[in-house]
């Protein structure tokens, strides 16, 4: 008798182990749900495409990892996706589609739920999910992202949304991508981090950054990429919002908005190490931004921008040096280019730009300074140690302020005139000032 209540504690001991700490394979629906809700797998394994028959019930385990090995899961556009509170997630080599749920189209994360997202010997697709009827993969809230893609893709073609304390880590040194399509909002985040030689590309899509008070950091010859999106980064406030080193932003066919952001150097954008910035066949605008030392709106130190065949506006921005661009260091290109500076104001030098140690190439340029003021040194601008050209550009000053050079300071740099047609009109220096114009 004893023996046989011993052998029925072993047993009963190692089916508990068997359930809770091994993996199992699932080809259906049903076996899907047995092994995710009821039995508590934590490995389930994917074995064919499975159609979702209901919405997904809530997980049973605190955590869990499931391996698609490259099958979908379907809902069949009426099923709701996954929802998580307070737990550790794995998604590996799988598809999410055709999802409809109220918050979060395949996903749904709070809590303080860590998601990983892994994309090891498959491309990961979420495709054809909604959230309240509108496009969406992923829904976070108080809650952390992470993202690995090898080779690989991510792709979501829907979007993601990250709000209120979250966090997104996306590191990934071996070629692969992050695909971002739909609505992206991203606000009040705690942490977004895009590190190590990693990609993003936003395409087709909506792309919100407000409110945040941490930064979105580009680092170590990563990439961000907008092609034919609606970008706006508004109303942040954090050691700069866009930091950008030995990295590239860059800027295609798309509508931009940087408006009403704090930072310290570079109220929007701070790029360094040999980053690169590019705005090509786009509608940019910089207002209202401020920096607390300086580039009110940009600060580029030994990095390389170019400004092509767009538009662009750099409006009522401030900062000490550089009220709207501050320029060390580096090669600016701007060709086929309308750009205009009104209003911005700097503490000391350069209202508008403050150029040092660089080369500035204006090529077939329309561009209009105009209200821009400096306490002390070049109203509109501020050229020092730098070679700037103006080619086949026309160019206006107008009601430039300052102490000493009302429309341009400049001082050990040369400036070339080429086929260009430069207007200066009612600029000013206060009466202990020199030079109205230059």
């Amino acid at each position: 008798m004893k023996k046989q209540l011993v052998l029925s504690i072993i047993f009963a001991f190692l089916f508990t182990v068997n359930a809770h700490s091994q993996s199992v394979s699932v080809s259906s629906w049903s076996g899907f749900v047995w092994a995710y809700a009821d039995a508590g797998y934590d490995i389930i394994n994917l074995s064919n495409d499975i159609n979702v028959g209901a919405n997904i019930a809530a997980l049973s385990l605190s955590s869990t990892t499931i391996n698609g090995g490259g099958y979908f899961m379907d809902g069949a556009s009426a099923r709701s996706g996954f929802t998580f509170s307070a737990k550790t997630v794995l998604f590996k080599d799988i598809k999410l589609t055709s999802f409809s749920s109220t918050n979060g189209g395949a996903i749904y994360a709070a809590g303080n739920s860590i998601i990983s997202i892994v994309a090891d010997s498959f491309d990961i697709v979420f495709s054809s999910n909604k959230a309240a009827s509108k496009p969406n993969d992923i829904y976070l809230t108080s809650s952390t992202l992470n993202l690995s893609a090898g080779a690989n893709q991510i792709r979501m073609e829907g979007g993601a949304q990250a709000v209120f304390g979250s966090a997104i880590d996306w590191s990934n040194e071996a070629g692969g991508s992050w695909y971002l399509s739909g609505i992206n909002s991203f606000s009040k985040m705690s942490a977004f981090n895009i590190g190590s030689a990693s990609s993003i590309t936003v395409e087709n899509a909506s792309w919100t950054f407000i409110h945040n008070t941490s930064q979105l950091n580009i680092l170590n010859g990563s990439y961000l990429s907008f092609f034919n999106s609606t970008v706006v980064f508004s109303t942040n406030t954090s050691n700069t919002i866009l930091n950008l080193s030995a990295s590239s932003l860059f800027f295609l066919n798309s509508t931009v908005v940087f408006s009403t952001n704090a930072g310290n150097n570079g109220g929007v954008l701070y790029a360094a190490a040999e980053s690169q910035v590019y705005f090509d066949s786009s509608n940019f605008k910089f207002s209202s931004n401020t920096a607390l030392f300086n580039g009110g709106a940009i600060h580029s130190y030994q990095s390389t921008m170019s400004f092509l065949n767009s538009s662009a506006v750099f409006a009522l921005n401030s900062a000490i040096d550089g009220g709207a661009v501050y320029f060390i260091l580096g090669q600016w290109t701007m060709d086929n280019l309308y750009i205009d500076f009104s209003s911005n104001n700097a503490g000391q030098r350069g209202g508008g730009l403050y150029i040092d140690f660089s080369s500035v190439d204006f090529s077939s340029v329309a561009a209009r300074f105009a209200g821009n003021n400096s306490s002390n040194y070049g109203a509109a601008a501020a050229f020092l140690s730098s070679t700037i050209s103006f080619i086949n550009s026309d160019i206006s000053f107008f009601k430039n302020s300052a102490r000493n050079g009302g429309a341009l300071y400049i001082e050990n740099s040369t400036i070339a005139f080429d086929g260009s047609t430069i207007i200066f009109s009612s600029n000013n220096v206060d009466s202990l000032g020199y030079g109205g114009a230059i």
